[in-house]
């Protein structure tokens, strides 16, 4: 409400009833008012000039608001913008710019605030939708011995490229991407599987060897002992010979040859052969076709092989 008023004074003694006043409410844009007119006790009047203007402005203005994006996901800085674009009370625009930045993950609404007019009256700016993400993607390892792979994963803007997946590939299957989500966001993820193994295999085959014995040549005199067993224990007392043959000689000088039984330093005897066991030892590269270890010849005998890929 605008209240002009017109100030009496009197000079004729009976002094003024009072001054003058003029009240404005409704919205308007005025020339020419004047509060009234004045009166003094003798009831003599006098009109106060017309000369005054009056300004009343109860309309809001209006805000048009624009995104320095579109309504789709970003990863950079959004700022919104209002603009008093209009004020039909006729006191103008007072801010004319109204702005708010949005510089962290926010999925929402937004409008830039409120503008006004000189007359103080006030409108709060459309709101615009603003979807940023400042936050990079995340992804998992997987694999199951056929397969392996890499998924990305987004909790904001979403997944939009960089899941891989391979055929796994003894001895080693690597794997590397880069995990993209919609607002541009993204995240390089490499790896390296290796098949490993522990444990051997071992091969076999039978082994055979001339047997052993000892020999030794004992000797006596014609006429009195004879070649014999007893004769070969008494001269070559570290043997158990248990043969005394082809006793030979010249003069009275006699030789008898002394032989032991066949023996073996290792392996079994069997008649003037010793049979034995050769065992082969190979580290374990795979847990598949364990005979294509052993070395020509030999045969698979058992394994402890334990091979995973980590």
């Amino acid at each position: 409400t605008v209240t002009i008023t017109g100030v009496c004074s009197d000079t004729g003694g009976s002094e003024c009833t009072g001054n003058a006043t003029n009240s404005y409410s409704s919205q308007q844009h005025s020339y020419n008012q004047s509060p009234g007119t004045v009166y003094d006790h003798a009831n003599n009047s006098a009109a106060c000039p017309a000369d005054r203007e009056i300004k009343i402005d109860k309309t809001a203005p209006t805000c048009h608001s624009v995104s320095s994006h579109n309504s789709g996901w970003t990863n950079v800085n959004v700022t919104v913008t209002g603009t008093c674009d209009g004020d039909t009370g006729g006191s103008g625009c007072s801010s004319a710019v109204a702005t708010k930045t949005i510089s962290s993950t926010f999925d929402g609404w937004v409008s830039p605030g409120t503008i006004y007019d000189i007359a103080g009256n006030g409108t709060t700016c459309d709101s615009k939708q603003v979807r940023v993400d400042k936050t990079d993607p995340f992804y998992y390892f997987y694999m199951d011995g056929t397969v392996s792979g890499i998924k990305c994963l987004d909790n904001e803007s979403g997944y939009y490229s960089g899941n891989y997946e391979v055929p796994m590939t003894k001895p080693s299957t690597a794997m590397s991407t880069t995990c993209k989500d919609v607002a541009g966001n993204t995240v390089a993820a490499s790896r390296t599987y290796t098949y490993k193994c522990t444990g051997s295999v071992k091969c076999t085959k039978q082994v055979e060897t001339n047997a052993l014995r000892y020999t030794c040549q004992a000797t006596y005199t014609l006429g009195g002992l004879t070649c014999s067993t007893s004769l070969c224990n008494s001269q070559c007392a570290t043997r158990d010979y248990i043969s005394a043959t082809s006793s030979y000689g010249a003069g009275s000088t006699m030789y008898c040859n002394c032989y032991t039984a066949y023996f073996c330093n290792s392996g079994t005897l069997s008649g003037t052969t010793c049979v034995s066991t050769d065992t082969k030892s190979y580290s374990c590269t795979d847990e598949v076709n364990y005979q294509a270890y052993c070395a020509s010849g030999y045969e698979f005998s058992s394994q402890d092989c334990s091979c995973q890929w980590s």
